[in-house]
């Protein structure tokens, strides 16, 4: 049996952890009524309101030479073009959100790029193997077109079923270049599995992307921790920072793994960035708060807590902006 000085913090004997705090768990009862709920929401399409889309002409994404440009392509999807390299986060263009193609947490919004208008994609960043994060039939699409894959540790078994070689799994802390952009594995709170069996099989993480002009931070999914701190004093400060708005009710199973507006502010502050790019909300419906409030209390806690209430963004799915 290893020794706890023999691995990482975050890491087990049976796969990975969150160090600090261990997470807590919620008991039988909290689960059950959860999942009444999303079938009463499935039922009742209650709380369904999607955020804003809008028509990508392609003009910017596709300018040549490339501009620097973030696309909201629905929930933690974007397309990232800096410092002439373009890449993915966490693609997902499947209607649902879901191991099933007939049941399961769908689509409220059309994805805002079709796939096959991207431009040249030159890598993806995965953040863990939820599906509203990791979606198999994506990811063979763009394994087609040549791209490589970053993810966090455990993920090979994955690729080799999909037949996909060009893959680099990193742990917190390891990095790895593309030509001019660096990107480095960091701590996230959260938890992975696709199955009954397999939880926490696999590492979740945040991604530092580090160019020379520009650096950008990426999370698909965290509770809020001290780890963002960290964060933003080893890879920051950061230009622009993606993280998650949505899915933090109910607060007893939610707290420890999602956060809520606040803490997404919070967040944008401890990694010292100049913009927080709203993302996971208005896509899917994956909890119990209204889909059009994570919006309105992120930006009431921006004209609190951020230099200018421009800082965050509150992107249209489908839309293009300058950073």
């Amino acid at each position: 049996m290893d020794k706890p000085g023999d691995r990482p913090l975050h890491h087990s004997t049976k796969g990975f952890i969150n160090p600090e705090p261990e997470e807590n768990h919620p008991g039988p009862g909290s689960w059950i009524r959860f999942f009444i709920g999303r079938l009463r929401y499935a039922a009742t399409h209650q709380f369904m309101t999607p955020a804003p889309a809008l028509k990508n002409d392609g003009r910017l994404i596709h300018h040549n030479p490339p501009l620097d440009t973030i696309t909201w392509i629905g929930h933690a999807s974007f397309l990232i073009q800096m410092e002439g390299v373009s890449f993915l986060t966490d693609p997902v263009w499947a209607l649902r959100a879901s191991p099933f193609s007939w049941a399961g947490p769908k689509r409220c919004v059309e994805p805002g790029l079709e796939l096959g208008s991207l431009p040249r994609i030159d890598f993806v960043l995965v953040s863990h193997d939820h599906y509203d994060h990791f979606d198999t039939e994506t990811i063979m699409y763009l394994a087609g077109k040549g791209v490589t894959f970053f993810t966090p540790l455990g993920f090979r078994e994955y690729f080799k079923k999909m037949n996909v070689e060009r893959f680099r799994e990193l742990d917190w802390g390891e990095s790895a270049g593309f030509g001019p952009i660096t990107v480095a594995g960091t701590p996230s709170r959260h938890f992975s599995g696709r199955g009954l069996f397999d939880r926490n099989r696999s590492l979740w993480a945040g991604w530092a992307v580090s160019g020379k002009k520009k650096r950008l931070f990426f999370m698909g999914d965290s509770g809020y921790f001290r780890g963002f701190e960290e964060t933003g004093k080893k890879y920051g400060p950061f230009d622009a920072a993606l993280l998650p708005i949505s899915a933090y009710l109910p607060a007893e199973i939610m707290h420890d793994i999602h956060m809520t507006p606040e803490e997404a502010i919070q967040a944008c502050i401890d990694l010292q960035s100049r913009i927080c790019v709203a993302s996971h909300w208005g896509t899917f419906s994956l909890s119990d708060e209204p889909m059009d409030e994570p919006p309105v209390r992120a930006r009431k806690a921006a004209e609190k807590r951020l230099p200018s209430p421009s800082a965050l963004w509150l992107m249209r799915h489908g839309e293009t902006r300058r950073w």
